[in-house]
């Protein structure tokens, strides 16, 4: 992405990073001791990827 920075590219590494919050909300979550909470934050990751392509996460 450093070599070229056009809109595009941003574009989908910005979306990318947030749609991946959840999974990594989860993994915190899960390791403080509140296993199933985890999996479910976790599983809105999988959610918020499928609503990205029709909604622009940005």
């Amino acid at each position: 992405m450093l070599a070229d920075p056009s809109a595009g590219r941003v574009r989908a590494a910005v979306g990318a990073g947030i749609t991946g919050l959840p999974a990594l909300q989860g993994a915190l979550t899960a390791r403080a001791g509140a296993g199933l909470l985890g999996l479910a934050v976790a599983a809105a990751a999988q959610l918020a990827r499928l609503l990205a392509r029709k909604v622009s996460p940005t």
